[in-house]
């Protein structure tokens, strides 16, 4: 109880009153703090690349100088390369930070092209490094699909006369970018996502592990009476029914601890902030926020992490960039 109460009131309420507070008098604004969030990037990645060479080559076991919190049964290995997690507890939650709050820091850095340059080159480094499962397939998919829309979108665009040629061309290039990246795909990729993915999501102990848990969860909501399944089994509901671990998926969590109840209240809580993000008026920052929002949904399929403070930062952020700067919207940017 103790954690969901924290959460709600510091970590979203209270943060939120806080920085609007601070941008209604002028002390600080939206441009400022996604500024600093993307200073805060660069100093994560600049971290974790340092860590990584030093783990990887120099074979220095740098733990012993960063301040975080040890993670029992943490396997850090991964394509023989020991996974970054720089000053986050692990290398996945270090994916999903960069998820959420990736876009919104280098919209912050994007008038300022060579700490721009530099924070995107870390990150995605960093991002690499960090063999996170999750975070490659989503930040695939949505880089597939925003590609895929804007390529749609530019052959409509496109003046009739010369439409198709545009189309031909790209075309063209599109069948040349599936056969490069095919081709590279069967020298190089083959083996580093077998390593990674298919060892880690199929063949490993962590993905049994996590299936076992999933079903847990599972076999108890169906065996629940309808008193449980409304209201759930309480905060402590994993201690309660004895169960060995957590299930690592955000939503059975929120299931087994507060019911149908709980986890509706949560998405209609997330569908009300999805109506707010789609409402920006700023092209750029709404793509980016439904970016980031999308992102933070898919990665809880994995994670059960409700507590990290960057998913509400993202809400507050988004829910500030409507309310307030619709009042005098920015000029469209193209940076990203």
């Amino acid at each position: 109880m103790v954690a969901y109460s924290f959460v709600i009131l510091a970590n979203y309420y209270m943060l939120r009153n806080i920085i609007t507070d601070q941008i209604v008098k002028k002390e600080i604004s939206f441009e400022r703090i996604t500024y600093l969030l993307g200073i805060g990037l660069l100093i994560t990645s600049i971290l974790g690349l340092i860590e990584f060479v030093a783990k990887n080559i120099y074979f220095i076991d740098v733990d012993q100088y960063i301040p975080r919190v040890a993670v029992e049964g943490y396997k850090p290995f991964a394509s023989g390369f020991i996974r970054i997690r720089s000053v986050i507890i692990e290398s996945g939650h270090l994916a999903f930070y960069y998820e959420i709050l990736g876009p919104i820091g280098l919209y912050g850095l994007r008038k300022n092209r060579k700490l721009f340059v530099l924070t995107l080159i870390t990150m995605l480094f960093c991002f690499i490094f960090s063999f996170s499962t999750a975070g490659w397939v989503i930040a695939g998919g949505i880089s597939a699909i925003i590609l895929i829309g804007r390529t749609i979108r530019k052959l409509f665009q496109i003046n009739r006369k010369i439409k198709i040629v545009r189309a031909i061309s790209i075309a063209t290039f599109s069948i040349l970018i599936v056969t490069a990246s095919f081709s590279l795909y069967k020298t190089v990729g083959s083996q580093i996502i077998e390593a990674t993915v298919y060892n880690k999501v199929i063949a490993s102990g962590s993905a049994n592990d996590r299936s076992e848990r999933a079903v847990q969860v599972v076999e108890t909501i169906n065996n629940a009476d309808a008193l449980h399944l409304i209201f759930g089994y309480g905060p402590a509901a994993y201690d309660s029914l004895r169960y060995d671990a957590a299930a690592l998926v955000l939503y059975f969590t929120f299931l087994l601890e507060s019911g149908a109840l709980g986890l509706s209240l949560f998405l209609l809580f997330i569908l009300f902030n999805f109506i707010d993000i789609i409402s920006i008026k700023d092209k750029t920052l709404r793509t980016i926020f439904l970016c980031s929002l999308v992102a933070a949904l898919v990665h809880f399929v994995s994670i059960s992490n409700y507590w990290y403070p960057w998913f509400w930062v993202l809400l507050i952020l988004s829910q500030i960039a409507k309310s307030k700067l619709d009042e005098a919207p920015l000029k469209e940017t193209t940076t990203l």
